[in-house]
């Protein structure tokens, strides 16, 4: 397939969704028009002639990326120019409107692109986002947890909630679950607030550049929680973390609740002022991992009864074996599996699983082991191995030595005799302490979370 045919289809399938999301008079106006004009790496190149529609597409990024992020994740931007119509004219694409019909959907007519993208104009939270349809497992427990109890005590426990991991994990999922079930619970009343980052960035811009800084700060003052995602992308930008700052204040000193996402928790972000940092952790840090193989099966069952489809279940267990980064990439591949079938009306073979999802399949380099989690944790607290394995009961080092068992008994497949012999313990009651000890103080103590999921972060890039 060429560069251009490949641009055709993928833009069929983000228009579609679009068409899905919108209401026909808002598609009608802002996108019939609009077409997707190039690729660069991970960005998507979006076109039009019209710089006023240009404008309304960078105002409402967050509809666009949501329906691109679900359908292609390997593409993590998107951009907006103005093309020629000559130019847009060869990718521009018209979708003949369906008549209706008494005809009932079968599970075999389901179409991956038209997903449900509802999107609310006041709150710009995506009411397909919901604790109901979140998959809890143990990569990400204790950040759901955290958002439940925000969501009961709103402003006053867990404030604010700082959600970190990799792409495509559900911190955005869970982030918007959160909104909407304090927009609901509160029928309404709240005022709450979905800003991704990149839109709070142009909207800082803009005020400074309008002299409107200070209205900027009391529209955001004005809410009563307010969510911000992927947070890591103001560093080094000095003017929009100063009026975060202040707006960040201003809603902290109200007991009104802020909750950011990033990919990496608040000490591993450069660029951004120690004031500010200082802020992000002074409420719950919490990290959400990649999931195991039992997590990954109940997202992909949880996928299909949310589009009332059936899949056989070997293809079931071998997008759960082998799409191991992230849930964005298995529910990519998992529409990807039913868009073949929707086209050859069969579903792939173990064989042309392999071929068809290529781009998705990525595996550890190697198992996680003792030496990899024993490294990262010595080299956190600046202690060396032989100190860890020893028998020293300075405070520090203790600690040490039962995270170390915490979190090789978590990653590793080891049973507690084994992870004794690597400490040199006669006795596997040590270890079974430790990590009893450990499991109860994640659930309270935030300074010994933060260090645990800086230890976790550190030892899953190097190993994934």
């Amino acid at each position: 397939m060429s560069k251009k045919d490949n641009i055709k289809t993928i833009w069929k399938s983000i228009f579609s969704a679009l068409k899905a999301t919108l209401s026909e008079a808002k598609f009608n106006t802002w996108f019939k028009d609009v077409a997707l004009v190039d690729i660069k790496k991970d960005i998507l190149i979006i076109g039009t002639s019209s710089n006023f529609t240009k404008g309304w597409l960078e105002k409402n990024y967050s509809v666009i990326i949501d329906v691109v992020k679900d359908l292609f994740p390997e593409y993590t931007k998107v951009e907006f120019e103005i093309f020629s119509n000559d130019k847009l004219r060869d990718f521009l694409i018209k979708i003949p409107v369906k008549k209706k019909s008494s005809k009932k959907i079968q599970e075999k007519d389901y179409i991956p692109s038209l997903t449900d993208y509802s999107l609310d104009i006041n709150t710009n939270l995506n009411v397909k986002y919901t604790f109901e349809n979140f998959v809890v497992g143990d990569h990400n427990n204790l950040a759901f947890a955290a958002s439940e109890a925000v969501v009961k005590h709103l402003g006053t426990k867990y404030n604010p909630l700082f959600i970190h991991g990799g792409v495509g994990l559900g911190k955005t999922h869970l982030m918007q679950a959160t909104g909407n079930a304090i927009f609901n619970k509160n029928k309404g009343k709240k005022k709450v607030l979905y800003v991704p980052s990149e839109k709070l960035v142009s909207d800082i811009i803009k005020a400074i550049h309008d002299g409107t800084t200070d209205e900027l700060k009391m529209d955001y003052k004005k809410l009563d929680l307010l969510l911000i995602d992927d947070i890591q992308f103001i560093s080094k930008k000095e003017k929009t973390q100063d009026v975060l700052f202040h707006i960040f204040n201003g809603l902290y000193q109200s007991n009104k609740q802020i909750v950011f996402t990033s990919d990496k928790p608040p000490k591993s972000i450069y660029g951004v002022e120690e004031r500010l940092k200082s802020r992000f952790e002074g409420g719950m840090i919490v990290d959400i991992s990649a999931p195991n193989f039992e997590t990954r099966y109940a997202i992909l069952k949880e996928k299909m009864k949310k589009l009332k489809i059936k899949v056989p279940e070997y293809i079931l267990n071998f997008i759960a074996d082998n799409v191991l980064n992230n849930v964005r990439e298995l529910e990519g591949s998992l529409n990807k599996v039913i868009a073949v079938y929707d086209i050859t009306k069969e579903y792939p073979s173990e064989v042309q699983l392999n071929k068809i999802l290529k781009d998705f399949i990525k595996k550890p380099q190697r198992a996680i082991k003792p030496s990899d989690i024993l490294k990262c944790v010595c080299d956190y607290y600046g202690i060396s191995s032989t100190d860890i394995k020893g028998e020293s009961r300075k405070k520090d080092i203790a600690k040490s030595r039962q995270i170390a068992m915490f979190l090789i008994k978590k990653y590793t497949n080891m049973s507690y005799p084994k992870i004794a012999e690597v400490f040199n313990k006669k006795d596997h009651t040590t270890i079974m302490h430790a990590f009893e000890k450990i499991s109860k103080g994640i659930k309270q103590d935030t300074s010994l979370i933060n260090d645990i999921e800086t230890i976790t972060s550190d030892f899953f890039r190097k190993i994934l």
